[in-house]
Protein backbone atom coordinates (compact mmCIF):
# COMPACT_ATOMS: atom_id res chain seq x y z
CA UNK A 1 0.00 0.00 0.00
CA UNK A 2 2.78 2.27 1.37
CA UNK A 3 4.83 1.98 -2.30
CA UNK A 4 1.57 2.28 -4.19
CA UNK A 5 0.51 5.38 -2.97
CA UNK A 6 4.36 6.63 -3.35
CA UNK A 7 4.70 6.01 -6.71
CA UNK A 8 3.18 9.22 -8.34
CA UNK A 9 6.13 10.92 -6.53
CA UNK A 10 8.49 8.65 -7.66
CA UNK A 11 7.59 9.11 -11.40
CA UNK A 12 7.71 12.72 -10.72
CA UNK A 13 11.44 12.35 -9.27
CA UNK A 14 12.01 10.29 -12.84
CA UNK A 15 10.77 12.46 -14.98
CA UNK A 16 12.15 15.70 -13.21
CA UNK A 17 15.89 15.38 -12.23
CA UNK A 18 15.32 19.16 -10.69
CA UNK A 19 11.90 18.59 -9.48
CA UNK A 20 13.03 20.12 -5.79
CA UNK A 21 14.18 23.34 -7.10
CA UNK A 22 11.49 23.65 -9.44
CA UNK A 23 8.47 23.15 -6.99
CA UNK A 24 10.57 25.08 -4.26
CA UNK A 25 9.88 28.16 -7.16
CA UNK A 26 6.23 27.71 -6.08
CA UNK A 27 3.75 27.97 -3.36
CA UNK A 28 2.89 24.70 -3.88
CA UNK A 29 3.33 21.81 -1.42
CA UNK A 30 2.71 18.47 -2.54
CA UNK A 31 2.00 15.38 -0.05
CA UNK A 32 0.33 11.59 0.12
CA UNK A 33 -1.66 9.84 3.08
CA UNK A 34 -2.20 6.47 3.63
CA UNK A 35 -5.86 5.17 4.98
CA UNK A 36 -5.27 5.78 8.61
CA UNK A 37 -4.01 9.84 7.74
CA UNK A 38 -0.35 9.53 8.04
CA UNK A 39 1.59 11.18 6.30
CA UNK A 40 3.69 9.00 3.75
CA UNK A 41 5.57 12.29 1.98
CA UNK A 42 5.88 15.99 1.50
CA UNK A 43 7.78 18.18 -0.60
CA UNK A 44 8.09 21.91 -0.66
CA UNK A 45 6.65 22.12 2.53
CA UNK A 46 5.67 24.96 4.54
CA UNK A 47 7.88 26.86 6.78
CA UNK A 48 8.43 24.61 10.54
CA UNK A 49 7.71 21.77 8.59
CA UNK A 50 10.31 18.90 7.97
CA UNK A 51 9.30 17.22 4.73
CA UNK A 52 12.40 14.59 5.99
CA UNK A 53 10.72 13.27 9.31
CA UNK A 54 6.89 13.82 8.26
CA UNK A 55 6.21 10.33 7.71
CA UNK A 56 4.32 8.39 10.01
CA UNK A 57 3.27 11.72 11.89
CA UNK A 58 -0.78 12.96 11.24
CA UNK A 59 -2.45 16.70 10.99
CA UNK A 60 -2.64 16.71 14.77
CA UNK A 61 1.24 16.26 15.07
CA UNK A 62 2.10 18.77 13.00
CA UNK A 63 -1.17 21.76 13.23
CA UNK A 64 -3.45 23.08 16.18
CA UNK A 65 -6.29 20.56 17.29
CA UNK A 66 -8.62 22.90 15.65
CA UNK A 67 -7.17 23.31 12.28
CA UNK A 68 -6.14 19.40 12.18
CA UNK A 69 -9.89 18.34 12.96
CA UNK A 70 -11.32 20.47 10.35
CA UNK A 71 -8.30 18.98 7.73
CA UNK A 72 -8.99 15.20 9.00
CA UNK A 73 -12.99 15.58 8.10
CA UNK A 74 -12.34 16.67 4.92
CA UNK A 75 -9.86 13.61 4.04
CA UNK A 76 -11.99 11.19 5.77
CA UNK A 77 -14.64 12.24 3.50
CA UNK A 78 -12.30 11.41 0.46
CA UNK A 79 -11.44 8.16 1.47
CA UNK A 80 -15.14 7.64 2.04
CA UNK A 81 -16.31 9.17 -1.11
CA UNK A 82 -13.50 8.37 -3.51
CA UNK A 83 -14.35 11.38 -4.78
CA UNK A 84 -11.83 14.33 -4.84
CA UNK A 85 -12.32 17.78 -3.21
CA UNK A 86 -11.36 21.25 -2.83
CA UNK A 87 -11.01 23.43 0.42
CA UNK A 88 -9.59 26.86 2.05
CA UNK A 89 -8.03 26.40 5.43
CA UNK A 90 -5.80 29.04 7.61
CA UNK A 91 -2.45 26.94 8.97
CA UNK A 92 -0.16 29.51 11.48
CA UNK A 93 3.05 29.43 9.75
CA UNK A 94 5.09 30.67 12.28
CA UNK A 95 3.80 34.19 13.64
CA UNK A 96 1.80 34.59 11.11
CA UNK A 97 -1.36 32.57 9.78
CA UNK A 98 -1.34 31.39 5.62
CA UNK A 99 -4.35 31.02 4.03
CA UNK A 100 -4.19 27.45 1.34
CA UNK A 101 -6.32 25.96 -0.71
CA UNK A 102 -6.10 22.18 -0.53
CA UNK A 103 -7.10 19.99 -3.41
CA UNK A 104 -7.52 15.99 -2.17
CA UNK A 105 -7.27 13.30 -4.65
CA UNK A 106 -7.99 9.41 -3.76
CA UNK A 107 -5.36 7.07 -4.42
CA UNK A 108 -6.39 3.76 -5.57
CA UNK A 109 -4.98 -0.24 -5.68
CA UNK A 110 -4.81 -2.10 -8.50
CA UNK A 111 -8.57 -3.46 -8.17
CA UNK A 112 -9.72 0.24 -7.77
CA UNK A 113 -10.12 0.42 -3.43
CA UNK A 114 -9.48 3.72 -2.12
CA UNK A 115 -5.77 3.34 -0.29
CA UNK A 116 -4.60 6.46 1.00
CA UNK A 117 -5.24 10.05 -0.91
CA UNK A 118 -2.71 12.65 -2.21
CA UNK A 119 -2.85 16.47 -1.85
CA UNK A 120 -1.89 19.36 -2.87
CA UNK A 121 -1.71 22.69 -1.23
CA UNK A 122 -1.28 26.18 -2.71
CA UNK A 123 -0.54 29.19 -0.61
CA UNK A 124 -3.43 32.04 -1.60
CA UNK A 125 -2.38 34.11 1.68
CA UNK A 126 -1.53 36.73 -0.71
CA UNK A 127 -4.59 36.41 -3.09
CA UNK A 128 -6.82 36.19 0.75
CA UNK A 129 -5.24 39.68 1.73
CA UNK A 130 -6.27 41.27 -2.27
CA UNK A 131 -9.48 40.01 -1.60
CA UNK A 132 -10.06 41.25 1.71
CA UNK A 133 -8.44 44.89 0.90
CA UNK A 134 -11.18 44.68 -2.25
CA UNK A 135 -13.97 44.09 -0.02
CA UNK A 136 -12.75 47.32 2.13
CA UNK A 137 -12.79 49.45 -0.97
CA UNK A 138 -16.29 48.39 -2.35
CA UNK A 139 -17.34 48.89 1.51
CA UNK A 140 -15.90 52.16 1.36
CA UNK A 141 -17.06 52.73 -2.34
CA UNK A 142 -20.55 52.45 -1.00
CA UNK A 143 -20.23 54.70 1.89
CA UNK A 144 -18.82 57.25 -0.28
CA UNK A 145 -21.58 57.14 -2.87
CA UNK A 146 -24.51 57.15 -0.09
CA UNK A 147 -22.88 60.18 0.97
CA UNK A 148 -22.32 61.98 -2.11
CA UNK A 149 -25.81 61.23 -3.18
CA UNK A 150 -27.08 62.62 -0.14
CA UNK A 151 -25.10 65.95 -0.93
CA UNK A 152 -26.31 66.20 -4.53
CA UNK A 153 -29.51 65.80 -3.69
CA UNK A 154 -29.55 68.49 -0.99
CA UNK A 155 -27.76 71.08 -3.16
CA UNK A 156 -30.48 69.68 -5.92
CA UNK A 157 -33.45 70.50 -3.82
CA UNK A 158 -31.74 74.02 -2.07
CA UNK A 159 -30.44 75.24 -5.93
CA UNK A 160 -34.37 74.80 -7.35
CA UNK A 161 -36.01 76.66 -4.23
CA UNK A 162 -33.30 79.57 -5.09
CA UNK A 163 -33.83 79.46 -8.64
CA UNK A 164 -36.63 81.66 -11.01
CA UNK A 165 -37.13 79.39 -13.70
CA UNK A 166 -35.36 75.73 -15.13
CA UNK A 167 -32.69 77.45 -17.08
CA UNK A 168 -30.98 79.12 -14.15
CA UNK A 169 -31.89 75.76 -11.95
CA UNK A 170 -30.01 73.97 -14.81
CA UNK A 171 -27.20 76.17 -14.62
CA UNK A 172 -26.50 76.58 -10.80
CA UNK A 173 -26.96 72.67 -10.37
CA UNK A 174 -24.49 71.66 -13.24
CA UNK A 175 -21.89 73.95 -12.09
CA UNK A 176 -22.14 72.79 -8.29
CA UNK A 177 -22.12 69.43 -9.85
CA UNK A 178 -19.02 69.98 -12.06
CA UNK A 179 -17.33 71.10 -8.47
CA UNK A 180 -18.20 67.98 -7.05
CA UNK A 181 -16.54 66.09 -9.97
CA UNK A 182 -13.85 68.15 -10.33
CA UNK A 183 -12.79 67.63 -6.51
CA UNK A 184 -13.31 63.91 -6.72
CA UNK A 185 -10.54 63.50 -9.76
CA UNK A 186 -8.31 65.21 -7.78
CA UNK A 187 -9.28 62.51 -4.77
CA UNK A 188 -9.08 59.48 -7.15
CA UNK A 189 -6.18 60.54 -8.55
CA UNK A 190 -4.73 60.35 -4.78
CA UNK A 191 -6.66 57.26 -4.15
CA UNK A 192 -8.79 59.11 -2.07
CA UNK A 193 -5.69 59.64 0.58
CA UNK A 194 -6.68 63.72 0.23
CA UNK A 195 -5.98 66.97 -1.55
CA UNK A 196 -3.53 69.30 -1.53
CA UNK A 197 -4.50 73.11 -1.68
CA UNK A 198 -2.80 74.14 -4.48
CA UNK A 199 -4.46 71.39 -6.68
CA UNK A 200 -7.76 72.45 -5.61
CA UNK A 201 -7.83 75.83 -6.30
CA UNK A 202 -6.48 75.24 -9.67
CA UNK A 203 -9.21 73.22 -10.54
CA UNK A 204 -12.18 75.00 -8.77
CA UNK A 205 -11.31 78.58 -9.07
CA UNK A 206 -8.54 78.92 -12.10
CA UNK A 207 -9.99 76.38 -14.34
CA UNK A 208 -13.45 77.90 -13.81
CA UNK A 209 -11.92 81.72 -14.29
CA UNK A 210 -10.59 80.91 -17.43
CA UNK A 211 -9.08 83.88 -18.78
CA UNK A 212 -9.54 86.36 -16.39
CA UNK A 213 -7.24 83.53 -14.05
CA UNK A 214 -4.23 85.43 -13.93
CA UNK A 215 -6.01 88.47 -11.85
CA UNK A 216 -6.54 85.35 -9.05
CA UNK A 217 -3.63 85.57 -6.45
CA UNK A 218 -3.14 82.29 -3.96
CA UNK A 219 -0.66 81.66 -1.12
CA UNK A 220 0.09 78.97 1.41
CA UNK A 221 1.36 76.57 2.82
CA UNK A 222 1.47 72.85 1.22
CA UNK A 223 -1.25 71.43 2.86
CA UNK A 224 -3.72 69.04 2.22
CA UNK A 225 -7.22 68.16 3.13
CA UNK A 226 -9.28 64.83 3.87
CA UNK A 227 -11.67 64.10 1.24
CA UNK A 228 -14.63 65.09 2.98
CA UNK A 229 -13.10 68.45 3.59
CA UNK A 230 -11.37 68.87 -0.14
CA UNK A 231 -15.64 68.17 -1.34
CA UNK A 232 -17.30 71.19 0.67
CA UNK A 233 -14.19 73.55 0.89
CA UNK A 234 -14.02 73.15 -2.91
CA UNK A 235 -17.77 73.71 -3.25
CA UNK A 236 -17.31 76.81 -1.90
CA UNK A 237 -14.47 78.14 -3.71
CA UNK A 238 -16.26 77.20 -6.75
CA UNK A 239 -19.44 79.22 -5.49
CA UNK A 240 -16.81 81.88 -4.64
CA UNK A 241 -15.60 82.25 -7.66
CA UNK A 242 -19.22 81.54 -9.88
CA UNK A 243 -20.21 85.10 -7.84
CA UNK A 244 -17.20 86.80 -8.23
CA UNK A 245 -17.44 86.27 -12.20
CA UNK A 246 -20.62 86.96 -12.36
CA UNK A 247 -21.32 90.19 -9.83
CA UNK A 248 -17.72 90.53 -8.04
CA UNK A 249 -14.08 91.65 -8.53
CA UNK A 250 -14.26 89.15 -11.57
CA UNK A 251 -16.85 90.77 -13.74
CA UNK A 252 -14.50 94.08 -14.23
CA UNK A 253 -11.42 94.84 -16.03
CA UNK A 254 -9.59 95.63 -12.55
CA UNK A 255 -10.97 93.70 -10.18
CA UNK A 256 -9.06 90.93 -8.22
CA UNK A 257 -8.66 88.13 -6.13
CA UNK A 258 -6.75 87.04 -3.51
CA UNK A 259 -7.03 83.38 -1.60
CA UNK A 260 -4.52 82.83 1.11
CA UNK A 261 -4.67 79.86 3.77
CA UNK A 262 -2.40 78.58 6.51
CA UNK A 263 -2.51 77.42 9.79
CA UNK A 264 -2.61 79.07 13.02
CA UNK A 265 -0.50 79.02 15.61
CA UNK A 266 -1.43 76.27 19.26
CA UNK A 267 -1.73 78.93 21.55
CA UNK A 268 -3.46 77.17 25.35
CA UNK A 269 -6.45 77.02 25.39
CA UNK A 270 -7.06 77.20 21.93
CA UNK A 271 -5.91 74.49 19.83
CA UNK A 272 -3.90 74.77 15.98
CA UNK A 273 -6.57 75.37 13.30
CA UNK A 274 -6.65 75.47 9.61
CA UNK A 275 -7.77 78.94 7.95
CA UNK A 276 -8.43 80.27 4.39
CA UNK A 277 -9.44 83.96 3.12
CA UNK A 278 -10.86 85.12 -0.04
CA UNK A 279 -10.64 88.29 -0.70
CA UNK A 280 -11.69 90.47 -3.65
CA UNK A 281 -10.66 94.08 -4.50
CA UNK A 282 -11.12 96.35 -7.31
CA UNK A 283 -14.54 95.14 -8.41
CA UNK A 284 -18.37 97.14 -8.63
CA UNK A 285 -19.17 98.42 -5.35
CA UNK A 286 -20.88 95.24 -2.91
CA UNK A 287 -24.32 95.78 -2.02
CA UNK A 288 -25.73 93.56 0.67
CA UNK A 289 -28.30 90.95 -1.12
CA UNK A 290 -31.77 91.21 -0.31
CA UNK A 291 -32.33 87.63 -0.04
CA UNK A 292 -30.36 84.68 1.42
CA UNK A 293 -29.93 81.89 -1.55
CA UNK A 294 -28.76 78.57 -1.87
CA UNK A 295 -25.05 79.83 -2.39
CA UNK A 296 -24.83 81.89 0.51
CA UNK A 297 -25.83 79.33 2.96
CA UNK A 298 -23.57 76.76 1.54
CA UNK A 299 -20.73 78.72 2.40
CA UNK A 300 -22.02 80.46 5.56
CA UNK A 301 -23.47 77.15 6.99
CA UNK A 302 -23.18 73.86 4.80
CA UNK A 303 -19.80 74.25 4.17
CA UNK A 304 -18.21 75.15 7.46
CA UNK A 305 -20.41 72.64 9.09
CA UNK A 306 -19.71 69.39 7.09
CA UNK A 307 -15.75 70.60 8.36
CA UNK A 308 -16.58 70.86 12.16
CA UNK A 309 -15.84 74.55 11.42
CA UNK A 310 -16.99 78.47 11.00
CA UNK A 311 -17.03 81.04 8.51
CA UNK A 312 -17.83 84.16 8.08
CA UNK A 313 -19.21 86.10 4.87
CA UNK A 314 -18.81 89.84 4.55
CA UNK A 315 -20.06 92.33 2.37
CA UNK A 316 -17.89 95.16 2.39
CA UNK A 317 -18.36 98.02 -0.22
CA UNK A 318 -15.23 97.50 -1.80
CA UNK A 319 -15.05 93.62 -2.64
CA UNK A 320 -16.79 90.47 -0.52
CA UNK A 321 -14.36 88.71 2.06
CA UNK A 322 -15.11 85.19 2.94
CA UNK A 323 -13.50 83.38 5.95
CA UNK A 324 -13.46 79.64 7.01
CA UNK A 325 -11.46 78.04 9.51
CA UNK A 326 -11.62 74.26 10.41
CA UNK A 327 -9.85 71.90 13.41
CA UNK A 328 -6.61 70.51 12.08
CA UNK A 329 -8.05 66.96 12.42
CA UNK A 330 -9.78 67.63 8.80
CA UNK A 331 -6.42 67.68 7.48
CA UNK A 332 -4.09 64.68 6.26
Amino acid sequence: MSERTEQPAEVFRAQSPHWRETLRLSNVTLFAQDSDLRYLWMENPPAGINGATIKGLADRDIMPEPDAERLEAAKREVLASGKGLTIEFQWPVGAELRWYELTLAPVRDAAGHTRGLQGAAVDVSERKQSETHLRVLLLELAHRSKNLMAVIQGISNQTAKSSANVEEFIRRFGGRLMSLSRAHDILSDQNWRGAGMRELIRMQVLLFAGPVANRVEYEGDAIYLRPNAAQHIGLALHELTANALKYGALSSRSGRVRIHWALSEAQEPAPQRFSLRWEETGGPAVRMPEAKHFGRILLEEVAPLSVQGRAKLDFAEGGITYEMSMPVSELT
